[in-house]
């Protein structure tokens, strides 16, 4: 089981420095940074106990305002946010895998709020009565705020709801949803 899980994590780390050069498919690289945070659903059912993890997320953002000529009000940017989260609860174990988000934010001085949804792939090593595979899909959606502390840096505070079921490859597909918290800090580049 170790060897799956190992696997998974570096093919994600594999595509985490390989899109880190400056464009992607014509598109500037405009974001790199990383955070953590804490997530806990109460779905789980039975004896299990609540869901639990530590955030443990790298992200990497290209501008998708060169799609449309920069006529865009704000910053909209795709980003790539390989992550491993620990998993604390019911029992010790980790997920990990890929998210990929869609972001548009406005920024206001030193402040740039934003809003966030995505979707991705994940494995868990962690087995729930809700799920009948470990291979799931994750679908998630939130907000956020930038402080930007220097011209190009900023400390980031966020909220996210995420959803992760195996989409109905095998039953039970009940799914689990988390509330989740995050800080992290980015460097953008334009």
């Amino acid at each position: 089981m170790f060897k799956k899980y190992l696997f998974f994590f570096l093919v994600t780390v594999f595509i985490f420095l390989v899109r880190s050069y400056p464009s992607f498919a014509g598109l500037p690289l405009v974001e790199k940074g990383f955070y953590t945070g804490y997530g806990i659903s109460e779905d789980i059912k039975d004896s299990q106990g609540n869901y639990k993890m530590v955030i443990l997320a790298g992200r990497l953002g290209w501008d998708l305002n060169s799609l449309f000529d920069n006529n865009i009000p704000g910053e909209l940017i795709v980003t790539v946010e390989p992550f491993i989260n620990p998993v604390i609860d019911p029992g010790d174990n980790v997920e990990m895998g890929t998210h990929f988000m869609l972001k548009y934010g406005y920024r206001f001085g030193n402040f740039m709020p934003y809003i966030e949804a995505g979707t991705g792939l994940m494995y868990t090593t962690q087995h729930v009565k809700e799920q009948g595979t470990q291979f799931n899909f994750s679908d998630q959606g939130g907000a956020g705020l930038y402080w930007f502390f220097e011209d190009n840096t900023a400390i980031n505070f966020g909220y996210r709801f995420r959803h992760f079921s195996n989409l109905g490859i095998k039953d039970p597909n009940g799914g689990v949803d988390i509330h989740s918290g995050f800080i992290g800090i980015s460097w953008f580049f334009k």
